[in-house]
């Protein structure tokens, strides 16, 4: 299923990847983010979860 997520401060690739039980690399390819990138409050990802 294919879900958005609104980027919260303190957030994390990694801590909403291990939220939605999905890999960084998932999260990355689907929204073409580098998994080292910051991301901006309030930024809108989308998230294909399992």
């Amino acid at each position: 299923m294919r879900v958005s997520h609104t980027v919260l401060p303190g957030e994390t690739i990694a801590s909403i990847a291990q939220s939605y039980g999905v890999s960084i690399q998932d999260i990355a390819a689907s929204n073409q983010l580098q998994h080292f990138q910051q991301l901006p409050v309030g930024m809108a990802l989308v998230i294909d979860t399992p």
